[in-house]
């Protein structure tokens, strides 16, 4: 069994399709599906159920995660041990791009701050990938919004998101607000794309025109420019003079963000300082 098998169906587990999987590593459908059925064929069991959505983990394959998990981090901790830059001397967070451009720059100013020997770096992914690179040991910790159940890495921290509606400076009235398009996130698993849609629904809206953008600042200029309306954390929402803020009831208006980790991870790693100026 060899680790770069390991790492493609880990990859395909967590992306929950060999074609996704394959585009994301720059591989070749065919032999994603190929190194797959090798590694059944070598243990003796069928690790992934194929249907029209994609692959599902069965229990072998289940069962296998869990090693693998375990394996690529070992792995990858054992490169960093001998890497030039010691692993105690740099820091890999990791952050959606709406979280990335909230609160997470203060946290990182900070810590710079106070560590300022440390190399720090900020990496920007959909939610599902940075869990992956988490529990690979590719991110030491990660700011995810969603749920998450994988033993292998634990909540550090949590803070809360206060949510707005926005749409342009002259468009306030709801009834208007819902004959809009609605401008959000190209990632299907973005939280706030989904707490939109329910909003817009729950006030006999149907969100139907949907108008997508992969960068946070596009999707602030086209509510402006009166294109739609978008639901954001009200931390990143500074053109007051460009957006209208529409307050929302408690069943819309917060999102529990998490900072995880590896939970296994050295008491001296410099995660354990960063956590620290999170709670400070």
């Amino acid at each position: 069994m060899e680790s770069n098998d390991l790492r493609i169906f880990q990859i395909v587990a967590y992306e929950g399709s060999i074609s996704k999987a394959a585009l994301r590593m720059g591989y070749v459908q065919s032999n994603v599906t190929l190194r797959i059925k090798m590694l059944e064929k070598e243990l003796g069991t069928t690790l992934l159920l194929r249907h029209n959505k994609g692959v599902t983990l069965t229990d072998s394959g289940k069962k296998l995660l869990t090693y693998a998990d375990q394996i690529i981090r070992l792995i990858n901790e054992a490169e960093s041990a001998f890497k030039d830059i010691c692993s105690n001397n740099s820091l890999k967070i990791g952050a959606t791009q709406t979280i990335s451009a909230s609160v997470v720059p203060k946290w990182l100013s900070r810590y710079s701050e106070k560590y300022p020997d440390v190399i720090l770096s900020l990496k920007t992914d959909t939610q599902r990938s940075l869990i992956e690179q988490v529990i690979s040991g590719e991110l030491d910790g990660a700011f995810i919004n969603g749920p998450y159940n994988q033993s292998s890495v634990e909540s550090a921290f949590t803070f809360t998101e206060e949510l707005a509606v926005i749409s342009s400076i002259d468009n306030k009235e709801i009834d208007k607000l819902l004959e809009k398009p609605i401008i959000i996130n190209t990632n299907m698993d973005c939280p706030y794309r989904a707490i939109l849609e329910k909003w817009v629904v729950a006030n006999k809206g149907i969100p139907s025109r949907i108008i997508e953008f992969d960068s946070l600042e596009a999707i602030i200029k086209c509510v402006a420019d009166g294109m739609g309306i978008s639901l954001l954390p009200k931390s990143v929402i500074k053109d007051k003079d460009r957006v209208y803020t529409h307050e929302l009831t408690n069943e819309f208006n917060k999102l529990i963000i998490h900072f995880i980790k590896g939970n296994d991870v050295n008491i001296k790693h410099p995660i354990n300082n960063f956590i620290s100026i999170l709670y400070g």
